[in-house]
């Protein structure tokens, strides 16, 4: 903590568009917040005109349309959002997972990890501990939820060689608890971990395997590197060279310099204690660093702006166009999930 003044901050949580498990978001980051209240650089407080911030967590699906999330609390001079779109307009300056890198402005916007992760045995690490045994250069076990992984299971699946590549059939949330322990198991044994591109450039997956203490190995060329100072916590491998992942993760040196990295990274600033509140200090700090940025006018005239929407598709005709994409994008997905099931139950 420095020494400055606190900033305060009041948190509100969008209620469209709210998935089952997102309905206890607001009591779990406040507990996780309290927690960690000795190392925040600003405190939480629940009346609105006495807030230098108002920040509001955006659900999984609320981040994509065209209209602005609701300002349950205009009083508040400034405002930013947390936002776990996969598709997000990014108009707001805030923290997102999924931003696309043409829309990215390191002056208002973070790139940040989801603040929970699914599986609820990786999600309780603080300290990542290092096996002594790996039994395979690189794995991949997940679903087909972009053609990406498509292409990656017909050129690794079934095939000899020192990796482990596997269609798990189902999506990553509908786990239970045995395949959750074996797909840990997984990330232990192997040396690098595939994280390719699902239906966003993000995957949960990047955070743990930080969490286990190996190398995540991005394939996701709109992926936007956390915005963190470290960058050698993972490897990047572009879509195109996919097929060449063995070649180039043999030629790399330095494996435990990487591995180290990625274990320093996880302990500062996403452990299970300390995820959430390094998430909100990195965001004060933006937003004193850029004040004039995060001002609720500013926001609103950057809503309006012809730039910002036409760069954006928000115009009626490239909204259809835009819709008609995402259908047809979505069709093929689906049609390479079914193939990739048959042939795995083959």
């Amino acid at each position: 903590m420095n020494n400055e003044p606190l900033t305060r901050i009041i948190l509100s949580f969008q209620q469209r568009d709210q998935r089952q498990w997102e309905v206890a978001w607001p009591s779990e980051i406040h507990k996780r917040l309290d927690a960690c209240r000795a190392e925040n650089d600003f405190v939480i407080t629940n009346n609105p005109t006495e807030a230098d911030l108002h920040v509001t967590f955006e659900t999984c699906m609320g981040g994509g349309r065209s209209t602005p999330p609701e300002n349950q609390y205009p009083q508040a001079p400034a405002w930013a959002v947390v936002s776990y779109s996969d598709f997000p307009r990014a108009f707001l300056p805030g923290l997102y997972t999924s931003i696309d890198p043409k829309q990215f402005n390191a002056n208002i916007h973070l790139s940040w990890p989801h603040w929970q992760l699914p599986n609820p045995i990786i999600d309780v690490v603080e300290e990542p501990t290092l096996p002594a045994h790996t039994e395979w250069l690189f794995s991949f076990e997940g679903a087909v939820s972009h053609r990406l992984r498509h292409v990656l299971l017909n050129c690794f699946e079934r095939k000899n060689g020192p990796w482990s590549v596997r269609n798990a059939c189902v999506d990553y949330g509908q786990h239970d608890g045995k395949t959750f322990s074996s797909y840990t198991e997984k990330i232990k044994q192997s040396k690098f971990i595939l994280c390719p591109r699902g239906a966003a450039p993000y995957s949960h997956r990047i955070l743990e395997v930080m969490a286990l203490g190996r190398v995540p190995v991005i394939i996701a060329d709109k992926w936007v590197p956390f915005s963190i100072p470290e960058t050698d916590y993972f490897v990047r491998i572009n879509e195109r060279d996919l097929a060449r992942i063995p070649q180039i993760l043999e030629s790399l040196g330095e494996y435990d310099k990487r591995q180290k990295c990625a274990v320093e990274v996880y302990q500062k600033y996403f452990s299970h204690r300390r995820r959430i509140s390094e998430m909100m200090n990195h965001l004060c700090r933006l937003s004193s660093n850029h004040p004039e940025l995060f001002q609720q006018q500013t926001v609103k005239e950057r809503w309006a702006g012809r730039g910002f929407r036409r760069s954006n598709k928000l115009g009626i005709y490239r909204r259809i166009l835009g819709r008609i994409s995402w259908y047809l994008e979505t069709k093929k997905t689906v049609r390479l999930k079914k193939r990739a099931i048959k042939a795995a139950s083959k």
